[in-house]
C-alpha cells in the first residue's frame, strides 16, 4: 500500500503542476522568454481538453457545446484522476524518478490520443487566449 501511495503522490503532482502552471505564467512572465510563458499558459488547455474541444452543429441553426457542458473541467479534471489512479498501480513498484518519466510519457500520449479521438469523432478544438 506505501508503494502505491507513493506513485500515486507523485503522479498528482504531475498533474497539480500541470494544472497551475498558467498561475506561475501569469505571475512570472517579466522574468520568462515569452515562448516558456506561453507554453506554461497554454499546456494545460491541451490536457484538460475538454472545455476546448466543440462539437458544432448547424442544423436547423449554429450551435456549439464543449463536453461536458459547465462541468468539463471537473470532468477533464476526474478523468486524470482516475487515469493516473490506474497508473499509479502498475508503476508502485518501480523507483520515483522512473514513475515521474512514465507519468509525463503516459499524459502526453494519452493527451495525443485523446485528441485525435475526439477530432475524428467531429469535435473542434480551440485554445482560449493570452
Amino acid at each position: 500500500m506505501r508503494l502505491y501511495l507513493k506513485a500515486i503522490v507523485i503522479l498528482y503532482v504531475i498533474i497539480t503542476v500541470i494544472a497551475v502552471s498558467p498561475l506561475f505564467s501569469t505571475i512570472f512572465h517579466s522574468f520568462l522568454p515569452s515562448s516558456v510563458s506561453t507554453s506554461l499558459f497554454l499546456f494545460p488547455q491541451y490536457v484538460f481538453l475538454y472545455p476546448n474541444f466543440y462539437l458544432v452543429k448547424h442544423v436547423p441553426y449554429t450551435t456549439a457545446a464543449t463536453i461536458g457542458g459547465k462541468y468539463a473541467y471537473l470532468l477533464s479534471l476526474m478523468q486524470w484522476i482516475l487515469i493516473l489512479g490506474g497508473a499509479a498501480w502498475f508503476l508502485r513498484r518501480l523507483k520515483g524518478w522512473k514513475i515521474l518519466l512514465l507519468g509525463v510519457g503516459i499524459i502526453v500520449i494519452l493527451t495525443i490520443v485523446f485528441h485525435v479521438a475526439l477530432t475524428a469523432l467531429g469535435y473542434k478544438f480551440q485554445l482560449d487566449g493570452l
